[in-house]
């Protein structure tokens, strides 16, 4: 999850990319990635941003739901899938 904080960011904000074919990364147990999510948050929203990046870590520890965002081609359905897991 590539993340960081700038000034110029106003609003904080993420981006789901989704790779059915996976990427390689050179990741730690040699498997494709197949979700990149990148984080942009301003200085000053540290708390929202820690937030945030828990909420993501914890819908991607369940294999169902990243299976589920895998496996959606509707971006739509994508944003329900993370608030159904998000519990919003």
């Amino acid at each position: 999850i590539p993340h960081a904080k700038i000034p110029e960011v106003k609003d904080i904000s993420f981006a789901l990319g989704v790779s059915r074919k996976g990427i390689d990364f050179d990741s730690m147990d040699g498997n494709p990635v197949n979700l990149v999510i990148l984080v942009a948050a301003g200085e000053k929203q540290h708390k929202d941003y820690l937030s945030l990046l828990s909420s993501i870590m914890a819908f991607l520890k369940d294999p169902s739901v990243k299976e589920q965002i895998v496996s959606s081609a509707d971006p739509k359905r994508i944003m329900e899938i993370l608030k159904t897991a998000q519990g919003v």
